[in-house]
């Protein structure tokens, strides 16, 4: 059977085979997926952050995958289209289902849009927002009613003549010129343009019912429809990269070692008193708390900067953020720098690294070293597409591997259970408690402002004062941290427990610290990477060494930076400390009480408003803010909080300050000169990237 050029009249139902349907749908589907690789492929040259500098074989495989990914589309609409206009109920029910669709579409797409670009003026005029939703509510009807008679006048749903085909091809080329301008204007217009896709791709689609007996030069357009579609599938395997982890190399031997497991457990904005074993008031972490009291805690460890990449980049290279450069959300850090996973991989371990957190991803650096690497959230299925279109939306947004803490924590526990029996170094990061803060109930707060909701994300609404204004609002989005560290911690439980069970756990070494902390208004700010006050740079770290210990207690200040060479000497893997200014502190974990060289604690590479560095020396800390020149100075051992700055008391204090900043800034700048001088190397940040980090605050 043939389709008849009028085929959906008013009405009437087709009694049409669904593979003969797909047979006469599919040279429009390859043509509609030629027409939107080609306008990606233009659009490639003008959206901002686009690579300018493809080769052919790179825009060639691009091509290929955004195709196959449209063709995907095209059929699966096509589908729906068969099914709802020939089998339910004719082409009114088709054309109604078509009006439904692109109103909801168009609500959808004008709500994002204000949402995003308009969110500062609707937090101010908070009372505007429901007449604003009506508004777009009545505004997208008459508009979707034009668009849906716009569709039923060309498919022909509701006339009883043929569409002149060129008549077809020619709306369908104007539609797809309008859907190639939106894509062009992106970034002027701000919106979800790939929901507007949504509707103009279908009505380009329906206006293309005749080409199956279209010919050029006497060459019928399917056999090119099919040349064509050989042509591009041929390779598009090669497009497509499975990132599920980061795998062992085929040249690795494993060799037996004294200290046969090194878990190193690394929370996200763990503040230090929220563990209960520096804050015995809290009551919070009985599971971290068994760290500790079966071997060492740290008292005064300090953290490198107060936000994650520079934090733990100093951690897994053993030298602080001005010498291995990781200090901006689009660094990279270079392999001139040895991380801890290579260390333990030359020495014949399994390393594993398991977390989540956008800045720790494979495509940072960080998985140098490791033999499996599995991050989130990461693609479980990346293509090399056009960055403009829609089908670079396709490969972002429904095929992100998410993760929770619970399955973060199953996946870590079946990785350790089916390596038990190796020697391995396995590091797990805990993206939880950061930003967004919503604990499971079972761990909420009791009573505490239930109506205010069970969860909090919105730091924009916080950063420009429209909310925690009050001491109640304030308390509660502390109390559902206090709630995620809880969640968190029975989930390290879970993790201690199987390493109990699998005999693991008396003669590993063991290390639980944090990234940084968060603050709670402490100095009338909120969240991380913007000061380097105790609240974000002093956090916990517990170590437990092979055998156990007591839970003695160090107070002696060490920095996580320090962490490399102390698991280095622990284990005997005989790695020379990579900065001599933070040695190991693995004599402080046997001895409370053994020395350890009084260097300056530094900290610094901050994420917001201005640039900082602390210096720790003896009991004094002192704060420069390079923007504004403004200098601090804290007795910690009179003055824990940083309240009282001893400025203009103490000027005496500040000038030591400033010295010994200025040599730790030299001593860096050396340290970074031998390894290489400008190691420092960038990324692009995509725009689905950028839309990660907005939606945890950082943008």
């Amino acid at each position: 059977m043939q389709f008849p050029d009028r085929q959906f009249t008013s009405g009437t139902k087709a009694n049409l085979p669904m593979l003969q349907a797909f047979r006469q749908f599919l040279p429009a589907c390859v043509l509609l997926a030629l027409c939107l690789t080609g306008m990606d492929g233009v659009g490639q040259f003008f959206v901002p952050g686009a690579d300018h500098a493809a080769g052919l074989l790179e825009m060639w495989q691009m091509a290929c995958a955004t195709f196959v990914l449209y063709l995907l589309l095209a059929v699966v609409y096509w589908a729906i289209v068969w099914l709802l206009a020939v089998l339910l109920g004719g082409a009114r029910v088709g054309i109604a289902f078509f009006g439904v669709v692109a109103y909801l579409v168009l609500l959808t797409a004008s709500l994002a849009y204000v949402e995003i670009n308009y969110y500062q003026f609707l937090a101010e005029n908070w009372d505007t927002q429901p007449w604003m939703v009506f508004g777009l509510t009545l505004a997208c009807l008459p508009v979707a009613l034009l668009l849906t008679l716009i569709v039923a006048r060309i498919s022909a749903a509701h006339t009883t003549f043929a569409i002149p085909r060129l008549v077809a091809i020619g709306v369908a080329v104007l539609l797809l010129e309008a859907v190639a301008l939106l894509w062009v204007v992106k970034h002027a217009w701000g919106g979800p343009t790939w929901a507007v896709l949504l509707m103009y791709a279908p009505a380009a689609a329906v206006t293309i019912p005749g080409l199956r007996k279209l010919s050029v030069r006497g060459l019928p357009v399917r056999a090119l429809m099919v040349a064509t579609l050989i042509v591009l599938l041929l390779p598009a395997p090669w497009t497509l990269n499975r990132l599920r982890a980061v795998h062992a190399p085929a040249t690795f031997v494993q060799r037996s070692h004294d200290v046969k497991h090194v878990i190193l457990i690394t929370v996200d904005t763990l503040r230090r008193d929220a563990i209960t074993a520096y804050n015995p008031g809290g009551g919070l972490t009985e599971n971290m708390d068994r760290i500790g009291r079966d071997g060492t805690i740290f008292d005064n460890a300090y953290s490198a900067s107060s936000w994650t990449l520079p934090a733990v980049a100093s951690i897994m290279t053993g030298l602080p953020p001005r010498t291995h450069g990781a200090t901006d959300w689009a660094a990279i850090l270079s392999t001139e720098f040895d991380t801890i996973a290579e260390h333990f991989s030359n020495a014949g371990y399994k390393t594993a690294g398991m977390g989540d957190n956008f800045f720790l991803a494979p495509r940072g650096n960080m998985s140098q070293g490791f033999h499996y690497y599995r991050w989130y959230p990461t693609p479980w299925v990346q293509a090399q597409a056009f960055r403009a279109g829609f089908a670079h939306w396709l490969w972002t947004l429904p095929l992100l591997g998410l993760t929770t803490t619970v399955s973060l924590t199953d996946n870590a526990i079946a990785w350790v259970e089916e390596h038990a029996e190796d020697d391995f170094f396995f590091w797990l990061h805990l993206y939880d408690p950061h930003i967004p803060f919503t604990p499971p109930e079972e761990f909420m707060p009791g009573g505490v402002y239930p109506e205010m909701g069970e969860g909090f994300w919105n730091v924009p609404r916080v950063r420009m004062g429209h909310f925690a204004r009050t001491q109640e609002e304030r308390q509660w989005i502390k109390s559902l941290y206090d709630g995620e560290v809880r969640y968190v911690d029975h989930h390290i439980g879970r993790l201690l427990d199987t390493l109990q069970a699998r005999g693991i756990y008396d003669d590993a070494l063991i290390i639980l610290t944090s990234d940084h902390g968060e603050e709670f208004w402490d100095h009338d700010g909120f969240e991380h990477g913007h000061t380097l006050y105790d609240e974000l740079i002093h956090v916990p770290l517990l170590v437990k060494a092979p055998g156990g210990g007591e839970g003695a207690r160090v107070g002696t200040r060490v920095s996580t930076q320090a962490l490399l060479p102390t698991i280095s000497d622990l284990t005997g893997l005989g790695v020379a400390p990579p900065d001599p200014q933070n040695p190991s502190f693995a004599a402080s974990v046997a001895d409370p009480a053994a020395h350890y060289p009084d260097y300056p604690i530094a900290s610094g590479a901050t994420l917001y408003y201005s640039a900082m560095d602390s210096v720790i020396t003896g009991d004094n800390k002192y704060i420069k803010d390079h923007v504004t020149q403004r200098e601090s100075l804290y007795d910690l051992a009179t003055d824990p909080g940083e309240h009282d700055s001893l400025t203009h008391s103490h000027p005496e204090g500040v000038s030591e300050g400033r010295s010994s900043l200025q040599q730790k800034v030299d001593h860096d700048t050396t340290l970074r000169e031998d390894y290489g001088g400008d190691a420092t190397l960038n990324r692009e940040i995509s725009d689905q990237e950028k839309e990660a980090l907005r939606a945890v605050g950082y943008l």
